[in-house]
């Protein structure tokens, strides 16, 4: 069988966005030999779309994306759509005004409804697309085979947080809690990557920042660091109970184990909070309990390795590839 080309059309291939959902999966996908992948531009003409069978779209949704879209259906490709949390930014948001910029409701309207294929990370996100698409499918998150076998437990006295400056609003709701516990275990330290929130730095004994890093660098950083525990303060808001479970999973391959909102619905895998009291008393819970950690980290690696290998993800991307060129 011919393999088909995918033309892909991302905001940039550097981002952790795409490795998760576009060039990283792609990029596997054509290592394997199923497809060959064209990096697409915005600027592009007819004559590089005549030589693909379906175009991938990523967080398409301005006017510039619709008239691209346009130009690939005129051609005869199956155009593909993927979307996460991106269209759910709340106006307190640092990416709000941005958005607002980018974002056209009568566009995006006309990208789903030319789309072949809409696919998602989680049902949530299917609930809330809906309105726009009945054509959508969830394709999880999931993590390349070759990360899983590197993991090794940690056991060092280190807590992780991700604080990008997207999360020092959701972070900003816990720091009482999370200054609270490093006062009272100040044997242990918190290493903070992405921003260097100053409301923990200044409160905070045992604290390292260690910069901000693109997302291979991002992750030599957490396999390197003997972190055992991962924090993920999330405010329960729209945007966040629409994400996915990505941090988990980038504590499991670290080695470490994660204290995680409860709409992860990671009870098995995880400690989980609801609010203030249930994060300090979860956090509390790993610390103090070693073999809590060790059982958590062991059932993490298994629903990893029967549901969030990007072998068996991409299944499903295989099968979406061969059913949109028979249509």
């Amino acid at each position: 069988m011919i393999k088909s080309t995918i033309i892909i059309y991302s905001d940039s291939i550097h981002s952790a966005c795409s490795f998760w959902r576009s060039h990283g999966v792609f990029l596997e996908l054509s290592r394997l030999g199923y497809v060959n992948i064209i990096e697409g531009t915005y600027n592009d003409s007819w004559t590089i779309l005549r030589a693909c069978d379906i175009a991938f779209f990523q967080r398409p949704i301005s006017k510039k994306c619709t008239e691209q879209i346009f130009m690939a259906k005129d051609l005869g490709l199956k155009v593909w759509i993927d979307l996460d949390d991106y269209n759910i930014i709340p106006e307190h948001h640092p990416i709000y005004d941005l958005w607002k910029r980018e974002y056209d409701e009568l566009s995006f309207t006309k990208i789903m409804m030319l789309a072949n294929i809409v696919t998602v990370t989680n049902q949530q996100l299917k609930n809330y697309y809906l309105s726009y698409s009945n054509n959508i499918e969830v394709i999880p998150n999931a993590i390349n085979d070759y990360w899983i076998k590197q993991h090794k437990q940690k056991t060092g006295k280190n807590i992780f947080l991700r604080a990008g400056v997207h999360h020092h609003q959701d972070i900003y709701k816990y720091k009482d809690q999370i200054i609270n516990i490093f006062k009272k275990y100040n044997d242990w330290n918190l290493i903070i990557a992405g921003s260097d929130p100053i409301f923990l730095k200044n409160e905070i004994k045992n604290y390292k920042f260690v910069g901000d890093n693109n997302i291979h660098g991002y992750f030599a950083r957490i396999l390197n660091e003997n972190c055992s525990i991962f924090i993920l303060p999330l405010i329960e808001n729209k945007l966040n109970l629409h994400k996915s479970n990505i941090g988990w999973i980038e504590a499991t391959i670290s080695g470490s184990v994660a204290l995680t909102p409860s709409w992860f619905n990671l009870e098995e895998e995880s400690v989980i909070y609801k609010d203030e009291e249930s994060f300090y008393n979860g956090l509390e819970l790993l610390i103090t309990n070693t073999e809590l950690r060790s059982k958590l980290f062991n059932k993490s690696i298994k629903k990893i390795k029967s549901e969030y290998l990007l072998s068996t993800v991409n299944n499903q991307r295989i099968e979406i590839v061969k059913n949109l060129i028979q249509r």
